[in-house]
């Protein structure tokens, strides 16, 4: 069973956005039995990891915690979120397994809501592979390189169980893409979160959202056309 933890990270000394007040009423509305833990600088050890640390001196919070968060949900167990997920239900169905995350589009899977037992051996896999890791990465790349040597294919539209994880279609947790506009939402009755991406877009300079976002398009709309299923 994976632990009834929700564990979120705020590294900084910024104050935290107006928005999460709001969300972190959803969580606390849909898992009232849950305990509530915030990592910092100052219960967290921020230099346990050189990749970590040394995107923390740069300020790079967002890349700090990538590594932060495999290592909370591989060192204690339980469910982490991005300041920015609302749930929208209980998180109770997806506790009796051994690790769970999601596709946040058609190519990559999201980091922004996981959960794992404690000492996952995949969870172990993502943070061998950070030991290694000089510049930065986005998390999608890391977590779902990882997960590929555990079977993961890259279908969007199914449950795929690779025996320490499973991986949910994006319905589940990420009902609109990174680079869709929320008026596209499609909430299901399979939706349990939802993430916002509020912070993500920090990584991406402004410049490159209106082409980047051009691109991703082409590229779903190529990816659907190729995998349709032929009629009978």
């Amino acid at each position: 069973m994976i632990p009834k933890k929700l564990h979120y990270i705020w590294f900084g000394t910024k104050e935290k956005p107006e928005y999460f007040e709001t969300f972190l009423a959803s969580w606390e509305k849909y898992c009232p039995d849950y305990e509530i833990i915030e990592r910092n600088e100052k219960n967290y050890n921020i230099k346990k990891n050189p990749y970590l640390y040394e995107q923390y001196l740069k300020k790079n919070y967002a890349f700090a915690s990538d590594y932060a968060r495999f290592d909370i949900i591989y060192q204690e167990g339980g469910i982490y979120l991005d300041t920015d997920v609302e749930i929208l239900q209980s998180l109770d169905p997806l506790l009796d397994q051994k690790g769970f995350t999601g596709f946040q589009d058609i190519f990559y899977v999201g980091g922004s809501i996981f959960g794992a037992q404690k000492g996952n051996p995949i969870l172990k896999d993502i943070l061998d592979f950070y030991e290694t890791r000089k510049s930065r990465i986005i998390i999608t790349y890391s977590f779902e390189k990882i997960l590929k040597k555990h079977g993961l294919n890259k279908n969007n539209n199914q449950i795929q169980k690779l025996g320490n994880f499973t991986v949910y279609p994006g319905e589940y947790f990420y009902p609109y893409a990174f680079f869709h506009s929320p008026k596209e939402m499609k909430i299901t009755k399979n939706t349990y979160a939802i993430h916002h991406f509020n912070l993500n877009t920090t990584r991406c300079p402004k410049r490159l959202l209106i082409p980047t976002n051009w691109c991703f398009r082409i590229l779903e709309k190529c990816y659907h056309f190729f995998n349709k299923k032929p009629h009978c």
